[in-house]
């Protein structure tokens, strides 16, 4: 079985010394890296997996406050990317009142993937607990930190080989890339602007001792503009984009216009948080 065998890399400078195969007798059950149906699989799976989440009750509910239309949801998915989500079904309840459902959700979630063939990384994984409580001295509310809110709870889920491991549980204000972004619940701009920084002087520390050679400017004229050509500045041959967020913005406005007044499903959410 292709599954179980021991695989290489092959190239034209020959194949790799170094091998790799499936570190034990359980043969790997996923499509493969790499695979072109992998997406369309993963989708079937994954409406399977929410499918499931749904009937079992888990996610999240509210009513719009100006439509009074229901919004759901029991995860957010984007290619192998998810975030669950578990609430309560109430205001008045606490985050120590939810625990036991976070971990029921979690397990069942878990239980899912690694029955249609994958596992869960707990080093690529981690979690927050969403709480609030009245800040008397400045009148508004905010987010409770992890000393206060059920901190000897450790959401657990089976790792890569099965045996049972922590999540890791974050502060409201911690950042962690998700899909290039740097993601918090308390949006930490320092987080990503430092984030955008390194990637700039990663790119200028690879692009300072290269030549742009005079056979790649006519490909170049022929095909999209590079990332780095519609961000610099104009006189250095760029377009000149304000900021890197320049193109970001327009998007958001196009899909304002579009689902909002489409009534989709991304619609109900920006009108939930209306």
């Amino acid at each position: 079985m292709l599954s179980s065998a021991t695989h290489r890399v092959c190239t034209g400078f020959g194949d790799s010394k170094r091998s790799f195969r499936p570190p034990s007798a359980v043969p790997f059950q996923g499509c493969g890296q790499g695979n072109g149906a992998g997406p369309p699989i993963w989708i079937l799976v994954s409406s399977v997996l929410i499918t499931m989440m749904e009937a079992m009750g888990y996610g999240f509910e509210c009513l719009l406050a100006l439509e009074s239309q229901l919004v759901t949801a029991q995860c957010f998915c984007f290619v192998d990317d998810t975030d669950v989500i578990e609430a309560g079904d109430t205001v008045h309840h606490s985050g120590e009142d939810i625990c036991a459902s976070v971990q029921a959700a979690a397990t069942l979630w878990s239980g899912g993937i690694w029955a249609t063939g994958g596992a869960i990384n707990p080093e690529k994984s981690f979690w927050w607990l969403i709480d609030f409580e009245w800040d008397a001295r400045n009148g508004q509310w905010r987010f409770r930190r992890k000393c206060s809110a059920a901190p000897e709870f450790d959401l657990m889920i089976p790792g890569l080989y099965g045996d049972i491991e922590p999540l890791r549980r974050l502060e409201p204000d911690d950042s962690e890339r998700t899909l290039g972004v740097m993601v918090s619940p308390l949006e930490n701009h320092n987080a990503q602007e430092a984030q955008l920084v390194s990637i700039a002087k990663e790119w200028a520390k690879q692009l300072r001792p290269h030549l742009l050679h005079k056979t790649l400017c006519h490909r170049f004229s022929r095909c999209a503009y590079l990332s780095q050509v519609f961000a610099a500045p104009v006189d250095y041959q760029g377009l000149g984009v304000p900021h890197p967020f320049g193109k970001q913005g327009y998007k958001h406005l196009e899909m304002i216009l579009r689902h909002m007044t489409g009534g989709t499903k991304t619609g109900n959410y920006m009108d939930a948080n209306l």
